[in-house]
This record gives C-alpha cells, structure tokens and sequence, in this order.
C-alpha cells in the first residue's frame, strides 16, 4: 500500500547537525516557538487552559473511582470492572459521534458541548 504513497525528500541534514550538537537547545527552542504561537491565538490559548484545568480535576477522579467503588459503595470487582467498561464505551462513543458530525466549521461549538457535558456529569 506504501507504493501509492509518495514520500517527499526533505534535505535535513543541517537541522540534524545543530539538533545533535545542543538537543536542549532545540527542545527549548521548540517549547518556546510552541508557547508563542499558543499566546498570540486567543482562543486556542483559553481551550489549552480550559483543557489543562479540567484534566487536573478528572484525571484523579478517573484513576481513583475504581477503588471508591469498591470501598465506599462496596462493590465487587464485577461491579468495578462493569463502570470501566462503561467508561471506555462512553469515550469510545464520544469519539465516534466526533468521527461522525466532525466536519464542524466552528469547532468551538463541540468543544465547549463537551466541556458542558463533561460539567453537568461531574456534578
């Protein structure tokens, strides 16, 4: 299937060089190339925000409800195992309905639905 695709040559030899002789330089460099063009667009910077604040609240809540299952609602390792599944098969779903009505043209909207919904469940 690879021999449909074309592979452009791309002449990298000197960036290869200068990224061997300082790699901390060129991460930094990168990182900082990287923040400048997250700050100069406004929108993109507010959901990278929004995204960080919300994974910093989730991320323990998802790793850790496994265990307050068991303990504080007594549940089984059955019980357990069935709110993963019916974790993974909610993301599974939201990416699906993403694959599907994806072709948003301002795709703040699905964004911030997501945000929304992801609110109204917490709660």
């Amino acid at each position: 299937m690879l021999q449909f695709v074309k592979i452009p040559k791309v002449d990298a030899a000197a960036k290869n060089e200068v990224a061997k002789a300082h790699p901390v330089k060129t991460v930094v460099s990168d990182m900082l190339t990287g923040v400048q063009l997250l700050t100069k667009n406004k929108g993109l910077w507010i959901s990278l925000v929004i995204g960080s604040i919300s994974t910093l609240f989730i991320m323990p809540i998802a790793s850790l409800y496994p265990l307050m299952t068991l303990d504080y609602f007594k549940a089984s390792i059955g019980q357990v195992g069935l709110v993963e599944v019916c974790y993974s098969v909610g993301m599974l779903t939201g990416g699906l309905i993403i694959s599907v009505f994806g072709n948003w043209k301002n795709r703040m909207i699905p964004f911030m639905l997501s945000y929304i919904s992801l609110g109204i469940v917490m709660i």
